[in-house]
This record gives C-alpha cells, structure tokens and sequence, in this order.
C-alpha cells in the first residue's frame, strides 16, 4: 500500500516537470529574440557624407548610395521647402555628421523594403566597434521614433526614445 501512495506522488511530479518543461518549450519557440545586428554587412563601407539626422551617403561598391536610416526620424535641416527646416534639425544633422563622417560602417539592410520613396536605401548601420548607429542616435535624444514595416528593432527605439526624453538627452534637454 505504502508503495503505490508513492509511486503516485512520483508519478505526479514527472507530469509536473514534464508539463513544467513543455511549457518552457513552447515559450522559447514562441519568444522572437531580437539579434541586432544579426544581417549585417561584412563588409565596411565609407560614411562620405552626412546630408541630414537621418541620411548619409556611404561609398558602395565603387558608387555613392543614400542610406536612409530606419526606425528614427530627425527633425529636418536640407528641405527644400526651407520653412520645414530647424534649429533641432541642424542640431541633429551635427550629432550625425560628428558620429558619422568619414567613418567605416557596416551596413544591414531592411527586412521587407529596400528603399523608400525618394529612392534611397533603406537600413540600420554600425560603427565598427558594434555600436547601433540608429539606436544611438535615438538613445542620445538627437531622433524621434519612426516606426515602419520594415522596422525589427522598433520597440528597442521606442524604449530608447522614452529614456532620452525622460533624461533630458540631446535635443529634449530644457
């Protein structure tokens, strides 16, 4: 008798560790890690120009290629319609240009669209020593957040944005 009590109570437990278990299963295969910069480029390429917050001109495969930066957008500084065009714009465009020019990146393009509307290209750079470009630039307040379909790191930027006006960074400082 005394056996089959335990016997019971040990079978309880494996079910226990076996759904336990499942259910762990089931959240690692569910759970969609992000992995920055996991499609990047391995190859480096030549910031040679900052034009604006949010777009540069890298040296590509022997030609010059806009890269618009996914997941932020600065405030405008080369509109053509200079009414559109700030202070915190040429502030941002600063930020850019003092992270960015005449350094070597390496470059993930986006996941879904390649380019946008004006025919630049799409994607998320790094500075050679790994930093996110688009991620620190939202983390240091110089970007709000643009969120597109194409955009896997969103909530990353999201958070980074909430941080920097929440902390007085860049462009939010009073």
């Amino acid at each position: 008798m005394f056996y089959n009590v335990l016997m019971k109570k040990w079978l309880k437990f494996i079910v226990l560790v076996i759904v336990i278990a499942g259910i762990y299963c089931l959240s690692l295969y569910f759970k969609k890690d992000i992995i920055v910069g996991e499609n990047k480029s391995e190859d480096l390429y030549k910031v040679v120009y900052v034009s604006d917050g949010d777009t540069v001109i890298l040296a590509m495969n022997n030609e010059e290629v806009y890269v618009r930066l996914i997941g932020i957008d600065c405030p405008e500084s080369k509109h053509p319609d200079e009414s559109k065009n700030t202070q915190e714009g040429v502030k941002a465009a600063e930020y850019t240009r003092n992270l960015l020019e005449n350094k070597w990146v390496y470059f993930e393009p986006g996941e879904n669209t390649t380019t946008d509307k004006y025919g630049r290209t799409l994607g998320y750079l790094y500075l050679e020593d790994g930093t996110f470009v688009n991620l620190k630039i939202v983390q240091d307040g110089y970007a709000y957040v643009m969120t597109m379909e194409n955009d896997q790191y969103a909530d990353l930027f999201i958070e980074a944005y909430e941080e920097a006006v929440k902390e007085n960074r860049g462009l939010w400082a009073q």
